[in-house]
């Protein structure tokens, strides 16, 4: 089943609606400061049923994303074998830069806050992989995959990784992103992509949260 590629229409649509979503999380997060996760995951919530509706109120149904009933069970397996596959390679990855004498654990920063770690969880490992997978894979490559693979797998992948490029280079944000695109790009169902970013994620946040513990007197 071939994914039907996303007009501008969609994409001016859905890229509005986030930069607004954005400057609502940013304000509020300023004057709230000790509520910022629980505005983080109501934002990530939104940006989801937003986008997700959009998408749905211009193309008729989420088709075009290859979200369908009878394909969201294939995509969540499809989605656990291809994280088995990238689970495999970054083992390798991590053993060959290790030969090295590079420690592969400063490729990748995660900030944690100073408590309900539980809600940071929820908002790294689900709402965020999620709300960014519809707009990065789900927009941003459905957009460019009308002018060729090479375009929709460099464009979505530069626009994932400046969206978190806080500090350096965002290494993992770049591998993860042409993974994710890729994974979509071959299946045809943005659920393909979601599991893979939410499983990588939460492996990431766990071998972020056990080093510091390790690294902590």
């Amino acid at each position: 089943m071939e994914t039907r590629h996303i007009d501008a229409k969609i994409l001016l649509i859905s890229v509005s609606a986030v930069f607004t979503l954005d400057l609502i999380l940013t304000a509020a997060s300023f004057r709230l400061p000790e509520y910022r996760l629980w505005l983080l995951a109501g934002a990530r919530m939104v940006e989801t049923a937003l986008l997700a509706g959009i998408v749905r109120f211009q193309a008729g149904n989420l088709a075009c994303l290859g979200l369908t009933k009878n394909r969201i069970l294939t995509g969540l397996c499809r989605g656990l074998l291809w994280s088995s596959c990238f689970a495999v390679f970054a083992a390798l990855l991590a053993l060959g830069l290790m030969m090295f004498h590079i420690d592969p654990l400063r490729l990748f920063h995660v900030w944690f806050p100073a408590g309900n770690m539980v809600l940071f969880f929820v908002v790294g490992s689900l709402l965020g992989p999620v709300a960014e997978e519809f707009f990065f894979r789900g927009v941003i490559y459905g957009y460019l995959r009308s002018w060729g693979v090479g375009w929709a797998l460099l464009g979505s992948t530069a626009a994932f990784a400046a969206a978190h490029s806080f500090s350096g280079v965002p290494v993992t944000q770049i591998i993860g992103g042409l993974a994710f695109a890729v994974a979509y790009e071959i299946e045809k169902n943005l659920m393909v992509p979601i599991v893979v970013h939410v499983l990588g994620n939460t492996v990431l946040f766990v071998i972020a949260l056990g080093a510091r513990a390790v690294c902590m007197p």
